[in-house]
């Protein structure tokens, strides 16, 4: 079953570099505060209906301030094409073999550049830093642990601090961080 892992991880990493190298545009660079910027993206596991409920109160909230928010959500299981969901979304049926995310969702997603990038969710979780990597965008943010330091999308990292957890914790800590940061405006470089 090594084996089997390896290949899958060597298509996985090949693929990535090819999307890579055919998508490399520099984004530009507007704003990198949620309360200045002008598109935000978010990718999150659209499994647990209270999750769901969270991430669109937040495009509710962001669309109110004149934020425009393309929401991206990751099913883990086939769902019914009958189901009602306001957000774009891939299940694992859009997966490559190797685990690659494809399909025509995903390449809406990609598309278009925004100011900022939140992917929620477990940390490490290939699919979603692959998405990160390929999305072109000024500000990533998304989960980490140490372990995975060194292959890490991700310019702001939220940790598992063990106080909240899920995604109504990691939206908090966002907002926390970006209270921290105080950053309004950054000149165009």
């Amino acid at each position: 079953m090594a084996l089997i892992a390896d290949l899958k991880r060597k298509f996985f990493q090949r693929k990535l570099e090819k999307e890579l190298a055919t998508r490399r545009t520099k984004p530009v660079v507007r704003s990198l505060h949620p309360e200045t910027a002008k598109h935000l993206a978010v990718l999150f596991p659209a499994d647990n209906a209270d999750d769901r409920k969270l991430v669109e109160k937040l495009k509710t909230e962001r669309r109110k301030n004149g934020l425009q928010t393309r929401l991206l959500g990751y099913f883990s299981s086939p769902v019914n094409e009958n189901g009602s969901y306001n957000f774009p979304y891939f299940t694992v049926k859009d997966l490559t073999w190797y685990g690659a995310p494809q399909g025509k969702e995903v390449e809406i997603f990609l598309s278009d550049s925004s100011d900022l990038l939140y992917v929620l969710g477990s940390p490490g979780d290939q699919k979603m830093d692959y998405l990160a990597r390929l999305k072109n965008t000024s500000l990533r943010v998304g989960p980490f642990t140490h372990e995975d330091d060194a292959d890490n999308p991700y310019n702001v990292r939220i940790i598992n601090d063990g106080k909240q957890r899920g995604i109504k914790g990691q939206l908090n800590q966002i907002d926390r961080i970006f209270k921290i940061i105080n950053v309004k405006k950054v000149a165009a470089v």
